[in-house]
């Protein structure tokens, strides 16, 4: 079917305002990337000079176990959002933007490892927001049942048990003292 007027549809790009900066781009202070990184250039520069290379190597253990621990939380709720079956749009260790090269799409989730290590966590949809869309998904986390919404939300918590299990078998085997046993040889009257 032709269309009657041609000049319908096409954008008059003279009044549109100008491309926003991408999100990607933006840090949460609202410093593009580039001043992030040379910002925390500095901090580690500063902490270098003052710990040491021995205390920077501590610092790097303490932000990897911390970061392992956070990815195993997220993992527990993640894993049951999926056999859920919940629409899964973001699953993030750190907060913030993603480090560049550190986030990737695969099937409907984006994938990334945050500028901000603290934390992280997994965006759901119909989770803390109030949207007609997501009323009538039934992929929606709020369109789940109690039971399934409970398990999504306990399981980071039920992980994170797990792996302090799995952690204190594995010092214990591996890190373990063994001790001669000790006991009374005789109890006399007296």
């Amino acid at each position: 079917m032709d269309n009657p007027n041609p000049s319908e549809g096409i954008k008059d790009m003279s009044t549109s305002p100008a491309p926003a900066e991408p999100e990607a781009a933006k840090s949460p202070f609202g410093l593009n990337q580039a001043v992030l990184i040379a910002l925390l250039a500095v901090a580690v520069f500063v902490l270098f000079r003052k710990f040491g290379l021995d205390g920077m190597i501590s610092i790097a253990l303490v932000a990897v176990g911390l970061g392992f621990v956070i990815f195993i939380h997220e993992l527990g709720h993640f894993a049951v959002a999926k056999w859920c079956d919940v629409y899964v749009e973001t699953f993030s260790i750190g907060f913030g933007p993603a480090i560049p090269g550190c986030s990737f799409k695969k099937g409907e989730t984006l994938y990334k490892i945050a500028w901000f290590p603290l934390g992280g966590y997994v965006k759901m949809l119909g989770e803390g927001t109030e949207s007609e869309e997501e009323d009538d998904n039934p992929r929606s986390f709020k369109n789940k049942s109690v039971w399934q919404r409970m398990a999504i939300i306990s399981a980071g918590v039920i992980m994170n048990v797990l792996l302090g299990f799995v952690c204190f078998i594995f010092v214990y085997e591996t890190h373990g003292v063994e001790r001669q046993l000790y006991g009374v040889g005789l109890v006399g009257v007296g």
